[in-house]
């Protein structure tokens, strides 16, 4: 997958604390996803483990996708509330079924 993406970084990212607060609800603007996009839940028996790893080592934040690989298990899948990446972990498919961005609220 990473022989798609223009640059690999070899900076290390910097982690920092983000809060955001919206007061008022009711004037949340409403995006929408370019034609043939689409945005899907994780799931465990489809390697998309796998494919957090390639997208998160395209984007730089370390050298393999083994080295994301054992980040998202050791994180994500070991964690005690592991059962909630099935309704907060989201992938940005393209036009051709490619995962290319991923979301976790």
């Amino acid at each position: 997958m990473t022989d798609n993406y223009l640059h690999q970084s070899t900076d290390k990212i910097e982690f920092i604390t983000v809060k955001m607060f919206q007061p008022n609800m009711d004037s949340i603007p409403s995006f929408s996803l370019p034609p043939d996009y689409s945005i899907e839940l994780y799931k465990p028996n489809f390697n998309d483990d796998e494919k957090w790893a390639e997208i998160i080592s395209a984007a730089g934040e370390f050298r393999t996708v083994q080295q994301n690989h054992e980040l998202f298990t050791k994180t994500f899948l070991n964690h005690k509330n592991s059962h909630l990446l099935f309704e907060r972990l989201y992938f940005l498919v393209n036009p051709k079924g490619r995962y290319i961005g991923t979301a976790m609220a």
